[in-house]
């Protein structure tokens, strides 16, 4: 696509003109077309599949949520214009397991406090976000980075993900089960409750995503799927991504494994200094309401 300002109304539309400009997009085309995500499309199992019968269902009951488009000028945030509420009470719901993937992930000091009684009423919960490094979005890792010492004293476990090119031996078998549709970051939003339910939409765990944003998803039942997500935390998340922990003096640290060993960090992993320093000057002001 190209903006209107770049085609000049005081030059005229030359045979030649149209000769480079089908040249560019020929060549845009054929770089396209031999792209590696071109080529991960081509090796889809659906792309074999003579018809849909042969895709493996699993059946359950579903709901569809979704945020009313004029819920910006809602005085509340309420279950009738907003899609927040109706996560809330699956989460209210949730009694053994919380899974929750999420790559912009700004909590507040209220959900940061739900998410930490959750834990102390039973409920295991996991969250996976990205990594400073991983984070195309410094500002929100500004914001997020306020509540880790709160979440993680509360018993809650807490992941940041690897820049994939970082991101462990299984990079290449495993990545469309954890990230979406850049190489450098987690970009999948969903979330497994009890491994009985699944929730799987554009909704972020933050202050825009519940307030600003049009968001939707689908709320479904279905233990395959919800263990699934399970499975790839207890196998993948130790690998993929860093745990975020406090040390007995109260510093935080991050601990992966690579080739099977422990490795720790005591900063922000695969993030320079000035990438430090900036995020946490951005963290003193950042609004949270932006983010």
């Amino acid at each position: 696509m190209y903006p209107l300002a770049a085609f000049n109304p005081d030059e005229p539309v030359t045979e030649e003109r149209i000769r480079d400009f089908r040249k560019q997009s020929d060549a845009y085309l054929e770089e396209a077309r031999t792209s590696e995500y071109a080529e991960a499309i081509r090796k889809l199992d659906m792309l074999q599949m003579a018809s849909i019968a042969g895709f493996d269902f699993t059946w359950g009951r579903w709901v569809l949520a979704y945020d009313q488009p004029g819920k910006v000028e809602a005085d509340e945030i309420k279950e009738e214009t907003h899609l927040a509420p109706h996560l809330k009470k699956a989460m209210d719901n949730t009694r053994t397991e919380l899974n929750i993937v999420s790559p912009y992930f700004v909590p507040g000091t209220n959900f940061t406090d739900y998410l930490v009684g959750l834990v102390k009423s039973g409920v295991r919960v996991r969250i996976l976000t990205n990594s400073l490094a991983a984070n195309d979005v410094s500002l929100v890792h500004a914001g997020y980075k306020r509540y880790r010492e709160a979440l993680i004293s509360g018993g809650v476990e807490l992941y940041e993900f690897k820049p994939i090119k970082h991101a462990g031996p299984e990079k290449k078998k495993d990545k469309k089960k954890w990230t979406g549709s850049s190489r450098a970051s987690l970009h999948g939003k969903y979330f497994g409750f009890d491994q009985d339910y699944v929730f799987i939409g554009s909704f972020n765990l933050d202050a825009r995503s519940v307030a600003l944003n049009t968001e939707l998803g689908v709320y479904f039942e279905s233990p395959e799927y919800a263990t699934i997500i399970a499975q790839r935390f207890d196998q993948l998340a130790m690998i993929k991504a860093y745990r975020v922990l406090l040390t007995d003096e109260g510093e935080m640290e991050w601990l992966t494994l690579e080739n099977g060993k422990e490795v720790r960090f005591d900063t922000e992993p695969e993030a320079g200094f000035w990438k430090r320093f900036s995020t946490d000057f951005l963290s003193i002001f950042v609004p949270e309401s932006q983010l």
